[in-house]
Formats: structure tokens, C-alpha cells, sequence
């Protein structure tokens, strides 16, 4: 909506915003794991501690997807949403990243997003970014909270992700994200679904092999329903 200053008793425009329904497509992600029916009998907490892995791999799976993601058969990550388009910003120096790349990326992203802007960048990246103040300016980057609270960078939290870029030296680097992540929507069925299979059957003949087997499964998607929150730097 864009308001307006108008003249007493003057008639107001139409203001109506253009509304646009996002769409988020669900994918589904599965794992499987057989096992013997020996060891099923033998190892009381084997289902347990599978539908342990199962979680983790459900971690490691999305955190892959909610970066670089394609979109096909799969989340779109925030990193190929943005590549291409007007949210990325250059880095300064070919091949390098500097201090100014820094101030550059947050004073690029519009003012409207700033005030629930966060950070995102691999732990690597922070510890570049660390090694940027030195001297008089050690305390031009960072304030370091005690306790749980997280690490402030220019006034803005700290989130690390292990799949985020972290090297550079050709090609494009795309190492630091800021944002409004409001505007980078997951969409869950709620829960992963683990079932019990009681018999698997051998190929050859269809008669039964002596196993069973752990079925898991869920469905996940996300995607960025406003670019323009975001901006990620470059180092090209």
C-alpha cells in the first residue's frame, strides 16, 4: 500500500495493494535401511537408535536443499533463488573479500528489511571477518554476548550454515547472506513418517529373505516468496 499526503476533505486514491499468492511446492524425501532378523532380535535398540539416523539425515538432507536447493524434486535453497538477479552484490576486489565488502552488502539491502535483518555465512567466513579488526578497530565488527545469546555482527545476529560457500579465488563466490528471513518460507508436513517393514522378499524367486527393513519419509519444500529482502555478496 502507498500512502499519501492529500488536501482537506480531498478524496483518497485507491490504494489497493496487488495481491499475489505465493506457491510452494511439497517434495518428498525418503530413506531406507534393512536389516536382518537376527540382528533385530539380537540388538534391542536397533529401531531406536536407526530412527536417531533417520533424524540426522533429515537434518543434513534440508540443510543442502535450504542453500542450494534446484527446485526439481527438491526445495529451492535461498542461494539459487537469489543467484542471477538484483539481490546480488559484487564483492570490491577481484578475487578477495575485504572489510568494505561487508558494510557494502548491508548497506545494499533496502531499508525496510534492516530492522529484522540477520546474517548467514559458513563459521569459516566469520572467522575471516574476525581477523578484519585488528588494533583500534577491534571492536569495529563484532559484540560477543555471554550466555546462549548469539554473536552480533553490526548490530545484526550471527547464523552460521555448513553450506554456505566459504572459498573463493575464481569463479562465483557466493559466501555471505543478510536478510529478512520472514521471507524465506519452509513449508512442512508436519512429522517424518518411520514404518516397519516385516518382510522383504528376494528378487529371485519372491519368497522371503529373512530381513526387514525401515521406511522413512517426509515432505518438505521453501522457497524465497520476496528476493528483494536479501542480498548475497559475490566474490567474483
Amino acid at each position: 500500500v502507498t500512502a499519501s499526503w492529500d488536501g482537506e476533505a480531498a478524496e483518497v486514491s485507491d490504494d489497493t495493494p496487488t495481491l499475489a499468492q505465493p506457491s510452494i511446492p511439497v517434495h518428498k524425501a525418503q530413506a531406507f535401511v534393512p536389516f536382518s532378523i537376527e540382528i533385530g532380535m539380537d540388538w534391542a535398540n536397533l529401531e531406536a537408535e536407526v530412527r536417531r539416523l533417520f533424524a540426522d539425515a533429515k537434518d543434513r538432507l534440508e540443510a543442502v536443499a535450504h542453500i542450494t536447493g534446484t527446485g526439481t524434486d527438491q526445495p529451492t535453497g535461498i542461494v539459487t533463488e537469489l543467484v542471477g538477479g538484483s539481490s546480488v552484490v559484487a564483492s570490491i576486489g577481484a578475487n578477495a573479500f575485504a572489510k568494505e565488502d561487508l558494510y557494502a552488502l548491508a548497506s545494499a539491502l533496502p531499508e525496510r528489511h534492516w530492522p529484522a535483518a540477520q546474517w548467514l555465512a559458513h563459521r569459516t567466513t566469520g572467522f575471516t571477518i574476525r581477523q578484519f579488526a585488528v588494533g583500534d578497530e577491534s571492536d569495529a565488527f563484532w559484540t560477543d554476548l555471554g550466555g546462549a545469546n548469539p554473536g552480533r555482527l553490526i548490530g545484526k545476529q550471527w547464523n552460521e550454515s555448513s553450506e554456505v560457500d566459504a572459498t573463493y579465488g575464481s569463479g562465483e563466490n557466493y559466501i555471505l547472506l543478510i536478510g529478512d528471513w520472514s521471507n524465506y518460507v519452509i513449508v512442512d508436513r508436519i512429522g517424518m513418517s518411520v514404518e516397519l517393514i516385516p518382510h522383504l522378499f528376494a528378487t529371485a524367486n519372491n519368497r522371503p529373505s529373512g530381513q526387514r527393513g525401515m521406511y522413512a519419509y517426509w515432505r518438505t519444500g521453501a522457497e524465497s516468496v520476496n528476493d528483494d529482502a536479501f542480498r548475497m555478496l559475490n566474490v567474483t
